[in-house]
């Protein structure tokens, strides 16, 4: 899509405003519907395994650990490249 976009030109507003909805709209929709399928996995062991408690918060803990590394890393990693470049000496630019 990103493609089709750059090669229709600037000034097409209306395939930009579709590219801006469907890049939106589809990893969303697709992604939202991922816990489903999590929420089952950790009702069947809860039976299987006669556990007392569900394993909830260890299933979901892992599945942020390796899904959602970029959201968990960047901020650290962006703070420590700004450091290194002397961002927290304190400079105030006016």
């Amino acid at each position: 899509m990103a493609v089709l976009l750059y090669l229709s030109g600037a000034n097409q507003i209306l395939i930009l405003a579709a590219f801006f909805v469907l890049d939106k709209s589809i990893p969303s929709a697709t992604f939202s519907q991922f816990n489903m399928p999590l929420s089952d996995i950790i009702d069947d062991d809860l039976v299987k395994y006669s556990r007392s408690s569900p394993v909830s918060s260890l299933v979901y803990g892992t599945n942020a650990l390796f899904t959602k590394p970029a959201q968990s890393f960047a901020p650290m990693m962006i703070v420590a490249i700004l450091s290194s470049y002397g961002y927290q000496v304190g400079h105030v630019l006016l």
